[in-house]
């Protein structure tokens, strides 16, 4: 385990006891509007072939989210693209569908601390198929889809 995914463990582990003692906490960012957009869009670069779906207001820690979907043909380029800009983990086969390595996503802007409410956001990205029995990549061009969720959580 690298000292990053260490690192942010600790993040995590720290912020989650500390939420519990304060879950009544307020964001002072209305996601509202941002909910209805497209979060790589809006806050990052969004590669070429990679097509928005959808957004959801989130519920929990999930302040709100946007999925994706990509061609079979361009999944490898758009895998290498969250790999090389945000520190995904490639893409393994599954049981029966293709998903992060270790369940490692990335992070498409850096973990951000609002010091009014003393909370940390996390701006997450993942990528995965549908069930499918191809489990080489060299196939991936006969899977029609796989998709991509950028996520903001609270921490």
């Amino acid at each position: 385990m690298t000292i990053y995914y260490k690192m942010l463990c600790i993040i995590l582990l720290t912020s989650s006891l500390l939420n519990c003692a304060d879950s009544k906490k307020s964001l002072p960012i209305d996601f509202s509007g941002i909910a209805r957009s497209d979060l790589l869009q809006y806050y990052s670069k969004k590669p070429e072939h990679l097509d928005f779906v959808e957004n959801n207001q989130g519920q929990g820690q999930i302040l709100c989210s946007s999925l994706y979907k990509v061609p079979g043909k361009y999944a490898s380029v758009i895998e290498k693209y969250f790999i090389d800009n945000c520190a995904m983990s490639n893409l393994v086969f599954v049981c029966c569908g293709w998903e992060n390595e270790n369940g490692f996503s990335g992070e498409f802007r850096t973990i951000e601390y609002i010091e009014k409410t003393e909370t940390y956001l996390y701006y997450s990205v993942s990528m995965y198929s549908d069930e499918s029995i191809i489990n080489d990549r060299e196939k991936w061009n006969e899977i029609p889809y796989f998709y991509v969720l950028a996520e903001i959580s609270e921490l």
